[in-house]
């Protein structure tokens, strides 16, 4: 027989749970007001928030030393989703639970991609080699962009989206996009809706429309062009495990091959490096691509002592 005892605690460990879903972004707000609706429910949540916020605020030290869990591309709250309600402690009737304020956060390694929902209805496609976090607040949207590659859908909502990448932050409406981080900065390519870019150095925000791309150079200024659908659809090509190369130097397109490989390409001849390169590959495997080198100029593919695929004339 289930004791009332029993019942409480597992209210209390869906209450972690719908918590620890809310902050990181990755809860269905409907389903989690449908769950409120029952009072016994609602009094559980705010339990657990009430709890949140006393830790957070008189445990920062203590938690940020905890030990991240050796899963590849989740941090802690990711993990807590399924083990916080384990490892309770009840203190004054109220449950103290292993969270943290961290943002969540989603990696991916070389060569690998992913694709997230978000609770709002819009989607997040990581690339290769990227970091990207995140937090849905009830007056903000935000997304930070540490390393690599991302494509957004943006739903409507009453809620600004912000994407934060460094030393840019960029207020994204309802649309589609695509942003990579680079050394330079950021590149932002707009397919559908606009986006104000600004950043702490130049806080006047530059307006990228849709059919537009938008560039950050190393002094922090502003350049934007127009961009037909075939070089969003480009850009875009690694949703698809492709690369497309449109007359690029055969040393630009060896660095983007290189972005999707553990073993890499290396140009052993540099005077080579100048070739204009063209067509969509795989990135999967560069055997056709090393292929086509050697077809259509000559060069010959040898293998290193690392594994790596040497270029030579």
């Amino acid at each position: 027989m289930t004791s009332v005892d029993d019942v409480e605690l597992t209210r209390l460990e869906e209450a972690a749970h719908w918590l620890e879903r809310l902050e990181s972004g990755r809860g269905s707000e409907e389903a989690f007001e449908r769950w409120r609706s029952d009072p016994a429910n609602a009094l559980a949540f705010v339990k657990v928030s009430a709890t949140s916020q006393w830790i957070s605020q008189n445990l920062p030290n203590t938690l940020s030393k905890a030990p991240s869990p050796k899963s590849k591309g989740v941090t802690r709250r990711w993990w807590l989703s399924g083990a916080a309600a384990a490892v309770t402690v009840v203190v004054g009737g109220y449950l103290a639970l292993g969270l943290t304020t961290d943002r969540a956060e989603a990696m991916t390694a070389i060569g690998e991609r992913s694709s997230l929902p978000l609770p709002d209805g819009g989607r997040i496609d990581i690339n290769t080699d990227s970091k990207v976090r995140w937090q849905f607040g009830k007056q903000t949207r935000q997304i930070w962009l540490d390393r690599g590659e991302i494509s957004i859908t943006v739903q409507a909502d009453q809620r600004d989206f912000v994407v934060r990448t460094g030393k840019e932050e960029i207020t994204l409406a309802p649309g589609q996009y695509n942003l990579r981080l680079k050394e330079t900065g950021v590149e932002m390519a707009v397919e559908r809706g606009e986006g104000r870019v600004s950043s702490k150095i130049n806080p006047t925000p530059s307006i990228v429309r849709a059919g537009e791309i938008s560039r950050v150079s190393d002094h922090q200024t502003y350049h934007v062009k127009s961009a037909n659908p075939e070089t969003y659809e480009a850009l875009t090509a690694w949703k698809n495990d492709e690369i497309v190369l449109d007359g690029v130097t055969l040393a630009a397109a060896v660095s983007e091959y290189n972005r999707y490989l553990t073993t890499k390409i290396t140009i052993a001849d540099p005077h080579i490096g100048s070739i204009r390169i063209g067509g969509r590959f795989t990135t999967k495997d560069p055997t056709i691509f090393v292929t086509s080198l050697r077809s259509s100029f000559g060069v010959r593919a040898e293998r290193g002592n690392d594994g790596s695929i040497l270029l030579r004339s």
